[in-house]
């Protein structure tokens, strides 16, 4: 079953545990501090790192400590293009739907539970096709998922 497309859910200047939620976040485009505040109201279950280079060294922070906040804050992380091999931005293995298979392997118990995930993507996946078909990967017989944007070359932050 295919999921409608993926509209913007407009943030409430910051959801609290919303459920059935995916944010795909620009994570070079947006301050450190916003993704921090994101995390810390939004409590998501996995944050899922889909950049081939993934950094945290923004705002004095080491890879270390972000990943370490994470946790705290009750997320599993996962640098989910290391894990499956990505090397260069446009390895055959960033294809969305060879992702949500990955992604679905380890994140059942969440979604049946209702928690909300974070991908960290590179701004060129940042692209209706590949969010949509990212969405299709990962919840493919779930329509009751919305989507949050979070950062890009279109959108602007307050």
């Amino acid at each position: 079953m295919r999921l409608p497309v993926a509209q913007p859910l407009q943030m409430t200047l910051f959801p609290r545990d919303e459920e059935n939620l995916i944010a795909t976040v620009v994570f070079e485009a947006v301050p450190f501090d916003f993704v921090r505040r994101l995390v810390a109201n939004l409590r998501p279950g996995a944050i899922f790192d889909l950049r081939v280079s993934p950094r945290f060294d923004y705002g004095g922070a080491t890879r270390r400590a972000v990943v370490d906040w994470f946790k705290s804050s009750g997320a599993l992380y996962y640098d989910l293009s290391g894990e499956i091999g990505v090397l260069r931005k446009h390895d055959a293995r960033l294809n969305p739907v060879f992702v949500g298979e990955a992604v679905r392997d380890r994140v059942i118990p969440l979604t049946n539970q209702g928690r909300s995930l974070i991908f960290l993507i590179d701004e060129r996946n940042d692209t209706p096709s590949y969010v949509e078909a990212l969405l299709d990967g990962v919840a493919p017989d779930r329509n009751e998922w919305n989507w949050m944007r979070v950062g890009g070359a279109n959108q602007v932050l307050v």
